[in-house]
């Protein structure tokens, strides 16, 4: 229906918002509000002449809200539309899911484990030896992708 929100100005961004939770077609938005087609897919910000009408066409909209992003969407939200707004949320952080995703995730985690089993085992051998519990810190001199890369070849040398 929209295009990204993240290119548009946070006012019309949750303008956006809120006629996808309310399931408000745009055209039905510049109908109802006499606005110019197409201003809301555009990523500049509005006039304070359309944001006038989209406040006095939906007044049920919260405007701390629609002007500061704080508060609930709705003036008067129920606890159902209120889960609703925040699973909506919630989805539009996420990061698309896909097998490559999952799989780059997952390397990364092996490596994190391998390193934290590392860590781990030199700590009971400095306790055991009477040396400080934890090695000193030293940065990663490798990037992530050499890791994996090291990795996999001690793996397949196994």
């Amino acid at each position: 229906m929209q295009a990204k929100k993240k290119d548009f100005s946070p006012i019309k961004s949750r303008i956006l918002q809120y006629l996808e939770i309310k399931e408000i077609t745009l055209y039905r938005c510049y109908k109802d509000t006499g606005i110019s087609k197409n201003i809301l897919s555009q990523p500049n910000g509005l006039s304070e002449e359309n944001l006038i009408r989209i406040i006095r066409t939906f007044q049920d909209i919260n405007l701390n809200w629609l002007v500061l992003g704080e508060g609930s969407m709705l003036k008067d939200m129920n606890h159902e539309e209120e889960m609703h707004f925040k699973k909506t949320e919630i989805q539009q952080k996420l990061p698309e899911i896909t097998p490559d995703y999952l799989l780059k995730r997952y390397e990364e985690l092996v490596i994190e484990n391998s390193e934290l089993k590392k860590k781990l085992t030199e700590t009971k051998k400095n306790v055991l030896s009477g040396l400080p519990p934890y090695p000193p810190i030293t940065p990663a001199t490798q990037e992530p992708t050499q890791l994996i890369k090291d990795k996999k070849q001690t793996d397949i040398q196994k």
